[in-house]
């Protein structure tokens, strides 16, 4: 099922040109279960920030305080994947 990941962007002008930037937002993931197993060893372990089920709209719609609100751990066990075989299956 699709989920929504925190992100920003913006709208800026370089040069005279239109520029837009885009960034999903992580936070860290040092003590997470699943997550810290990414990012080579010595590197600072870093997860997505996803939005909660029902919660899209107060995302895009929250202020810079509430924002703080989002930036929690993904919940284990919420997220899976499927095995290769299964979907190649399909």
């Amino acid at each position: 099922m699709p989920f929504t990941v925190a992100g920003i962007y913006e709208y800026a002008t370089v040069n005279g040109e239109p520029v837009v930037s885009m960034s999903m937002l992580t936070i860290n993931a040092d003590m997470h279960p699943f997550m810290k197993q990414f990012h080579a060893p010595d590197d600072e372990k870093r997860s997505i920030v996803v939005i909660p089920k029902g919660r899209r709209k107060d995302w895009l719609t929250c202020s810079h305080d509430q924002a703080l609100d989002f930036l929690v751990d993904m919940p284990l066990n919420e997220y899976t994947a499927k095995p290769k075989e299964e979907i190649s299956q399909r």
